[in-house]
């Protein structure tokens, strides 16, 4: 008895000290052993990252506060951002952001004494503009509307003004040159085809044309409608029409030009839209007017509306065969012109798949002065303008119809502006998708051939004075016979 005790006592007292029954085995009822963290598990472990944190707005303003403090209100940028508030077919307000960074990115290419700093983070929350040594950061968590946009580069800009410590009138021509760079760069980042043009060239722009522009180039220098009879071919059976842009007239000129001159009209007409890069949108639709009767041409396709082009019968339209040469330059207005002849019927298409360049523009008159020294982005026109406006007024309406610019009055700036794009008779988008052929034919054969340009005039020339009559159906089927001979049309 003695000895049992001991042994307990042992027992219990290793028991104290850690110590386990050797070989005791576990109730088949209790719970199974848990294995922890450390203890040979190789599953991976969370890990949390660290929560970013945006720096607090912070533009301390110099010891000239005053300086230059009207010109960072920025009205030119001011204006310039209510139109694209009211007239871009998209809503900018989730691209705010990313518009604030591309006017702050401008400025240091316009102003050596100024640098820009952004979050490389792919969705950066802070930016920094630094000047004469000293630093001014903004906050980009609170730039999500065109008004945190324009206040948050007010900061920035009052406070360069405020480093400035120029003359008054040097700061004001400083401040100019970095609003404008500003606004140019903000344009940039959100559209290519939206720029401010100087007042001498949008004077030039002004006087030849009104109204809406489907044009993939500004240019002062309009093309007009080139007649010819195809050369060696019947005089007066096909006219040729080389339309080089839309440009005011243009919609006249070619309706006279399908009526003939006091004779008989041409059985048909070869419109030659190659390399016509647009125009204006009214007289695009007056040139494809003369040729279709009724119908909706096309559509402008705006941020607040939707506006068919509709074909008028006058009268006077051309009923005979009408064949249309295009090529990859062919875009925007030329486009829409192709599209309504070949959607609607009315004629056939030969050449390449056109641009695709189907953006609707406006002009907005923008009074105001030149700065010197200002310059515009490479490869388009320069971009310079101010204009006083209020925070929340009435912006007037952009130049449409009416007289044409002149010069005599105050200086006047343009700011041209996409505000839609066209689709076609059938409604789809002439943007990035061009206007496809019915026919690509094959290029000249032989070295004695002609170029393929005078290749394609002579195969439409065939192509019109061999189809019995002038019927799109009729003129595909005659077109895929001359196609198989390769022989630009003429006679074999």
């Amino acid at each position: 008895m003695v000895m049992g005790r001991m042994a307990l006592a042992g027992c219990a007292a290793l028991f104290t000290l850690g110590c386990a029954p050797p070989m005791a085995e576990r109730p088949p009822s209790a719970e199974p052993e848990r294995t922890y963290l450390g203890q040979g598990d190789e599953r991976p472990r969370t890990t949390l990252a660290p929560v970013r944190v945006a720096p607090a707005t912070d533009c301390p303003v110099g010891p000239d506060a005053t300086n230059g403090a009207t010109l960072a209100e920025l009205p030119l940028f001011s204006r310039t951002l209510f139109y694209l508030r009211e007239w871009f077919p998209a809503d900018i307000t989730p691209r705010s952001r990313q518009l604030l960074l591309a006017a702050l990115a401008a400025i240091p290419p316009a102003d050596s004494d100024v640098a820009v700093e952004r979050d490389p983070d792919v969705a950066p929350l802070w930016v920094s503009v630094s000047a004469k040594g000293q630093r001014c950061t903004l906050n980009l968590e609170r730039v999500d509307a065109p008004s945190s946009l324009r206040s948050s580069l007010q900061q920035a800009v009052r406070f360069l003004a405020s480093r400035v410590m120029l003359p008054a009138d040097e700061v004001e021509a400083r401040l100019t040159k970095i609003e404008i760079a500003a606004t140019n760069g903000m344009l940039a980042s959100l559209d290519r085809h939206s720029l401010l043009i100087d007042a001498d060239a949008y004077g030039k722009v002004r006087a030849s044309s009104t109204g809406p522009s489907a044009s993939a180039v500004v240019s002062p220098d309009g093309q007009e409608v080139r007649r010819a009879a195809f050369p060696g071919g019947d005089a007066g059976e096909v006219a040729y029409l080389s339309v080089g842009s839309f440009q005011r007239g243009a919609g006249a000129e070619v309706q006279r030009s399908s009526i003939g001159s006091g004779g008989p009209p041409p059985k048909g007409i070869i419109l030659d839209l190659r390399d016509n890069k647009g125009g204006l949108v009214d007289e695009a639709a007056m040139v494809a007017d003369v040729f279709i009767q009724r119908g909706v041409l096309g559509w402008i396709v705006g941020r607040h509306e939707r506006t068919a082009l509709e074909a008028h019968d006058g009268g006077q339209d051309f009923t005979g065969a009408v064949v249309v040469l295009v090529n990859h330059e062919t875009a925007s207005g030329a486009e829409l012109v192709a599209s309504a002849i070949q959607n609607l019927g009315r004629g056939v298409i030969i050449g390449d798949v056109t641009a695709g360049a189907g953006s609707v523009r406006r002009f907005f008159d923008l009074p105001g002065r030149w700065p010197a020294g200002a310059s515009s982005p490479a490869g388009s026109p320069d971009r310079d303008v101010v204009q006083n406006i209020p925070n929340d007024g009435e912006m007037p309406p952009p130049h449409d119809d009416g007289e044409p610019f002149s010069g005599e009055r105050e200086k006047v700036l343009g700011l041209l502006l996409r505000t839609g794009y066209l689709r076609t008779a059938n409604d789809h988008d002439i943007e990035g998708s061009g206007v496809r052929p019915d026919l690509q034919p094959p290029g000249p054969v032989g070295p004695a051939s002609a170029s393929r340009d005078e290749c394609l005039v002579h195969f439409a020339h065939a192509l019109i004075s061999r189809a019995p009559d002038g019927r799109r159906s009729t003129l595909l089927a005659t077109a895929k016979v001359l196609a198989s001979r390769q022989d630009c049309g003429h006679a074999p």
